[in-house]
């Protein structure tokens, strides 16, 4: 078990978790993937304890990182039939270890503090900054304040 995730936390988000053949890969990978975060955001402790991030979005991380392991260990990033081929995902981290993401970083920095967002008609976020201004929202009727 580690201080942001536990294996429970895994079978709880992934219906595909086997105890059997994941707990102890599993809880090796919590590790590491606890360790990568602090060592890319060592400041998880405090944005936690002053609201930046929630535990549950570290949780939440710590998992998909776990589980991206876990669905794909040997890092495939597509597979074909006939005249078999496959491609392994290139960049990030190495296939068979524990990797972030944009979105995982995205996810742990927090709402970005004045930046605001809403759905457009679109559904489309549009978020604006009027020139030595503050920003301000486009709900696709023009800017407002």
């Amino acid at each position: 078990m580690g201080v942001y995730a536990s294996t429970e936390d895994i079978s709880g988000r992934w219906a595909g978790y086997d105890p059997d053949e994941h707990e102890d890969r599993a809880t090796r990978l919590i590790g590491d993937a606890e360790a990568l975060l602090l060592d890319r955001i060592p400041g998880v402790p405090q944005r936690i304890a002053n609201g930046v991030v929630s535990d549950r979005t570290v949780t939440a991380v710590v998992v998909d990182m776990v589980k991206r392991v876990l669905r794909n260990p040997d890092g495939y990033r597509s597979e074909g039939d006939g005249d078999y081929n496959y491609v392994y995902s290139p960049g990030a981290y190495t296939p068979g270890e524990v990797g972030m993401t944009r979105t995982d970083l995205s996810r742990l920095n927090g709402p970005r503090r004045g930046v605001t967002g809403s759905l457009a008609a679109d559904d489309q976020i549009v978020v604006t900054r009027r020139p030595g201004g503050p920003l301000v929202q486009d709900r696709g009727d023009g800017p407002t304040a």
